[in-house]
């Protein structure tokens, strides 16, 4: 394991500069075929102007020796509040309570009262300001970092933080194994403010996704009848309306399955036929997640090649009222692209994270605009590594938070950045 150390960052000295790499034009919104695939980068390359962002501040209340690892934003009216599980630098223990939690502005939250681990914490901020923490737990408690990859979850919980405390932790699942990955997307809360929540897991005869709801009368969870072996999945809720995406692993040429999306508007009773927005013909797709902007509801996701390592496509299509695919963009993604966090201020631009896996891992951004016009760049130099990236949006802009080495052989530490979009009436 890489030996970095924790420090503060200048917020007068930029520690990186930008550097702009790939600008591609406009995509095709056209149908065909209902998998996405008319969607292509069009043109030569051109000069867009992409906004810069702020030189890195460190993020408050890190603990020594201690990096975020998968930051999951959620983002209440200019407030931005941060979730993620703490991983050593040096050595292989987690410790106690492995969690950070933080308010952009404010600083760190204190967590849920209870032994927990907080295995994946995920948060949404409910329309009244109520920011809901939803996270898994082992089957037995494990401080080693290499066992919680391989670590067996078995329940999930949830508190609310309201009136600056969270509320007394209650179990809300329990399976003989289920899956609660570190991607975003699992979350969502309704008109009403009630949670809803998807999660896949071996439970008797009812083994696939449950579908989970919360409303005044405490929590329900319900078997999704769409036989599924894709255990990643992702959730959008808007008034009675639910829809649930699958994506996964497609075996053969001939497969006519792939990225699936269901349908239900009666809040979970029940579910429309399943309708497949992309057939993958033997490719794998991963990390799906939705992005409502004012006018558009948008389904993101990656896909890799058969037998290969890594992202090499960014996917991102519209989906109509019916559910069928108007491709909005498809992003060529360099080699070794491992996971994404993609984030959408309300005019509806997009800005996505790309991180790599390498022996120096690093980050960059691809940019959707409301047209579909498509740009990509580099955010550090090649002599830095930035890893482990999250985004997040206000009404202004654009929020992200890294792990950064600004030079080789200096330690790593946690950064804020944020950068100006388009603006909208509140």
């Amino acid at each position: 394991m890489e030996c970095i150390g924790a420090h503060a960052a200048s917020a007068r000295k930029p520690l990186f500069r930008l550097r702009r790499w790939i600008v591609t034009g406009l995509c095709l919104a056209v149908p065909s075929a209902g998998d996405g695939t008319a969607c292509a980068a069009q043109g030569p390359p051109s000069a867009v102007a992409l906004p810069s962002w702020t030189p890195p501040i460190a993020l408050e209340g890190i603990p020594a020796n201690r990096l975020i690892r998968w930051p999951i934003l959620a983002t209440f009216r200019d407030t931005v509040y941060v979730a993620s599980n703490l991983y050593p630098i040096e050595g292989t223990s987690v410790g106690d309570r492995p969690i950070y939690l933080s308010r952009l502005s404010g600083g760190v939250i204190s967590a849920p009262a209870g032994s927990f681990q907080f295995v994946y914490p995920k948060i949404v901020a409910a329309p009244n300001g109520e920011i809901h923490l939803v996270w898994a737990e082992f089957d037995s408690t494990r401080h080693d970092v290499i066992d919680w990859p391989g670590g067996l979850q078995t329940t999930l919980w949830h508190s609310v933080f309201t009136h600056a405390s969270w509320s007394t932790p209650e179990e809300i699942f329990r399976a003989t194994a289920l899956s609660w990955t570190k991607d975003d997307g699992h979350l969502a809360i309704d008109r009403s403010g009630a949670l809803h929540a998807v999660v896949w897991a071996i439970r008797g005869q009812n083994t696939g996704v449950a579908h989970l709801h919360r409303d005044a009368a405490g929590w329900r969870a319900e078997h999704i009848p769409y036989a599924s072996l894709h255990d990643a999945t992702a959730l959008h809720v808007s008034g009675d309306s639910v829809v649930i995406a699958f994506v996964g692993d497609s075996f053969e040429p001939s497969d006519t399955t792939g990225v699936t999306v269901l349908l239900s508007t009666d809040s979970g009773a029940t579910w429309s036929k399943p309708v497949v927005v992309r057939r993958l013909g033997g490719r794998t797709a991963v990390h799906p997640q939705f992005i409502r902007t004012e006018e558009r509801l948008l389904l993101v996701w990656g896909e890799s090649a058969p037998r290969k390592f890594g992202l090499d496509t960014l996917r991102v299509v519209r989906l109509s009222e019916s559910l069928q695919p108007v491709p909005v963009a498809l992003v060529p993604l360099p080699p070794g692209s491992s996971t994404f966090s993609v984030a959408s201020t309300p005019c509806g631009d997009l800005s996505v994270l790309v991180g790599t896996l390498a022996l120096s891992p690093r980050t960059f951004e691809v940019t959707v605009d409301s047209r579909g016009v498509v740009a990509q760049r580099s955010l550090f130099p090649d002599d830095q590594v930035a890893t482990f990236s999250g985004a997040g949006a206000t009404f202004a802009g654009f929020v992200a938070v890294f792990a950064v080495r600004p030079h080789p052989g200096t330690p790593a530490h946690m950064v804020l950045m944020t950068r100006p979009a388009c603006r909208t009436k509140r």
